[in-house]
């Protein structure tokens, strides 16, 4: 059985109810915040300065061809790569997001995945990595 939608993989860096420390989290084709707010998909250390806040989205773009991640706070220093996050950016596999508030620094790997393939018998998903990317 195969899905038919591209996904994305963040690794998760707080354990928060039933995802842990390490754990990819997909989206699909809906928005995925990151932040410090329970309801973030992904959870980064709060800071010892701020009250917690939303840093930033990762959104498909509206052609369905990819994703782009958009700052939502300009409380935190985030870089796509080494490359400081203005307003947004377009990101490619293997991109690497970093976001820090000066004490704590939190680093996210994003990868694409096309579709992926379930294995009713043994309950696995395998993902195939996008080609050409």
């Amino acid at each position: 059985m195969s899905n038919s939608n591209s996904t994305i993989s963040l690794v998760n860096v707080l354990s928060t109810g039933t995802r842990r420390a390490g754990d990819s989290i997909l989206c699909g084709q809906r928005q995925l915040d990151i932040g410090q707010l329970p309801s973030c998909d992904v959870r980064i250390p709060e800071s010892d300065i701020y009250e917690p806040l939303l840093a930033a989205s990762i959104l498909p773009c509206h052609d369905g061809d990819g994703w782009y991640i958009v700052r939502r706070s300009d409380h935190l220093d985030i870089k796509v790569g080494s490359h400081p996050l203005e307003v947004a950016q377009v990101l490619a596999t293997g991109d690497v997001l970093t976001i820090s508030d000066g004490s704590h620094n939190t680093v996210l790997k994003f990868d694409i995945f096309t579709d992926s393939d379930y294995d009713e018998a043994s309950g696995v998903v395998y993902h195939h990595r996008a080609k050409g990317i």
